[in-house]
């Protein structure tokens, strides 16, 4: 993973989204914490990135993105619940609704570890620290698929 380059992209998407970019990094002993921080708001929802990226001295580093979203509608009681193996209740299901099938290959595709939604919050966790442009565009897609699927 290049980072001088998941940096800028990290900046760029917040320059782009017209936010501002939190930046901490910590000295752990034995490895740097480095962590990114995205808050956004919208007529929908409030919705915040946090990415980290822990860089070892041993070479073994473990990076993540979470999520998390409020939307402004709360009267939704819709709940969701998607792990890296499938949507939870796929095995009370035959079929995907095709909102469920969509949230879950955009969360798939950005190698996603859970999803839960519950009422008017949701939060999404990845086993990766996003790096990309169309990575970011993949979370703001689940974000409104999810909102549209309320």
């Amino acid at each position: 993973m290049n980072w001088n380059k998941l940096d800028k992209n990290w900046k760029e998407f917040a320059k782009k989204q017209n936010v501002e970019l939190v930046y901490i990094e910590q000295n752990m002993f034995n490895a740097i914490r480095c962590e990114y921080i995205i808050n956004m708001t919208t007529d929908f929802y409030k919705t915040k990135i946090v990415g980290t990226l822990w860089k070892s001295q041993d070479g073994h580093n473990r990076n993540d993105t979470r999520i998390y979203a409020k939307y402004n509608n709360k009267d939704s009681t819709q709940t969701l619940d998607i792990n890296n193996s499938g949507i939870k209740s796929l095995l009370t299901k035959k079929e995907l609704k095709a909102e469920e099938n969509i949230i879950y290959q955009n969360f798939k595709k950005l190698d996603g570890k859970k999803l839960n939604l519950y009422k008017d919050l949701l939060r999404f966790e990845l086993k990766k620290i996003i790096s990309k442009d169309s990575e970011f565009e993949l979370i703001s897609e689940i974000i409104n698929e999810i909102k549209n699927y309320r």
